[in-house]
């Protein structure tokens, strides 16, 4: 894990958010792949 900054954090949470919407289908489909 990289340790960042406070404003660096708020950027990394602000990527997250947007790359979260592309993201999250991807990793529900890895629960259910990995939850055998």
């Amino acid at each position: 894990m990289i340790m960042v900054g406070q404003p660096d954090l708020a950027r990394v949470m602000e990527l997250g958010a947007v790359l979260g919407i592309k993201v999250e289908p991807a990793l529900e489909t890895l629960k259910v792949a990995f939850h055998i």
